[in-house]
């Protein structure tokens, strides 16, 4: 294709036709110019394409995230729901504590000293994306916002108080090897349940398993609704 080029303006030149020459140079650098634009704009419209590529592939992984988000929510959720019941009825039980109900609260007590679970998000789509540009190059303010606000706040803060949680029963754990045997389920004393410390224990655990419990809540609210703008962008 160069060769033919060069042989037409070889043969304009020899034949004296100047005039017709400059016509064609310019005519030539035009071609050049506009190639050049639809390459930069072929390379552009693939790099748009993939980084599309990209956000779709993103969004659908941050959606199955989200997903088992939720059903781990939902499961600690149950699980805070029905162990703050078990602290409100201990509380009530042991303000008229005698040897007929202990053997009853110290089965409640027993359900207490269990397991402690609590939420730890799966970040893996939103890290990566945050790591390689893909999460900065959707073109969804909104999305990137409730996006943004659920890991960067909510989930942050749900941390935070999930080790104040774990901080806390890992304390009365060590603590209650001077009222409670492990191994017989059971208070050792009417007299460690009447005492204020042992109520204190309780009131403040009840409090920290209520407040996390309305955390969760409030969670799986932010997270349906993440899910469902992301859901409306993949339809478009």
């Amino acid at each position: 294709m160069i060769k033919f080029f060069r042989k037409i303006r070889q043969d304009l030149l020899s034949g004296g036709k100047s005039g017709k020459y400059l016509k064609y140079a310019i005519g030539e650098i035009v071609l050049v110019v506009m190639g050049i634009l639809i390459a930069l704009q072929v390379n552009n419209w693939n790099e748009n394409r993939k980084n599309s590529n990209k956000g779709v592939f993103f969004l659908q992984s941050l959606s199955n995230d989200l997903e088992d988000d939720l059903v781990q929510i939902d499961s600690i959720y149950k699980f805070r729901t029905n162990l703050l019941d078990v602290y409100n009825l201990l509380l009530e039980k042991t303000e008229h504590i005698d040897k007929e109900n202990k053997q009853y609260i110290d089965s409640l007590y027993t359900i207490t000293q269990g397991r402690n679970p609590t939420f730890f998000p799966t970040v893996g789509a939103y890290s990566s994306a945050t790591n390689t540009g893909t999460f900065e190059n959707l073109t969804n303010e909104n999305l990137k916002k409730a996006i943004s606000t659920l890991y960067e706040r909510y989930y942050k803060r749900i941390l935070y108080n999930g080790e104040i949680l774990d901080k806390r029963v890992e304390k009365v754990s060590w603590e209650r090897r001077l009222y409670f045997s492990k191994i017989h389920s059971k208070i050792l004393s009417i007299e460690a349940i009447k005492d204020r410390e042992f109520i204190a224990q309780l009131e403040y655990l009840q409090t920290t398993n209520f407040l996390y419990k309305e955390l969760l809540e409030e969670g799986k609210k932010d997270i349906s609704k993440v899910k469902s703008i992301i859901i409306k962008e993949l339809k478009k």
